[in-house]
C-alpha cells in the first residue's frame, strides 16, 4: 500500500491539507475484501435490523411503555399510557422502516458493483 498527500482546491487556491490518506486498491481479487462487499455486509445487516425493529415493534413499544410508567412511579392515565404505548411503537416502525427502505437498495446496490467488477 503507498500512502499518498491529498492536495485539495478551494476557490482557485491550492490548500494543502497534509492528509495523508492509504491509497487502497478496490479492485476485485479472490480472498480479498473490497469497499463494495464491506459496503454490502453492513447494508445487509442493517436492513435485518430494520425487519427486527419492524417486526417486533409492538413488543418494543409495550416493553419501553412499561419501563416508562415504572420509571414515573406506577401509576397514569390510561389515555397517556396508551398514547405513550402507540409514540414507541411508532418510532420503532420508523427507525426500521428508514433502516430497511434505505440499506435493501443500498446492498441490492453494492452487489451488482461487485458483479459487474468481476466481470
Amino acid at each position: 500500500m503507498k500512502n499518498t498527500l491529498l492536495v485539495f482546491s478551494f476557490i482557485e487556491r491550492p490548500l494543502a491539507l497534509g492528509v495523508v490518506l492509504q491509497q487502497n486498491n478496490f479492485e476485485k481479487v479472490e480472498g480479498k475484501v473490497t469497499k463494495n462487499t464491506r459496503l454490502m455486509k453492513l447494508s445487509v445487516i442493517l436492513s435485518i435490523v430494520g425487519i427486527v425493529l419492524i417486526l417486533c415493534s409492538g413488543w418494543i413499544g409495550r416493553s419501553i411503555s412499561n419501563l416508562w410508567l415504572q420509571s414515573i412511579g406506577g401509576s397514569i392515565d390510561t389515555e397517556i399510557f396508551l398514547f405513550m404505548l402507540n409514540s414507541f411503537r411508532n418510532s420503532a416502525l420508523l427507525i426500521g422502516g428508514i433502516l430497511f427502505t434505505v440499506c435493501l437498495p443500498t446492498a441490492i446496490f453494492a452487489w451488482y458493483q461487485t458483479l459487474d467488477k468481476a466481470e
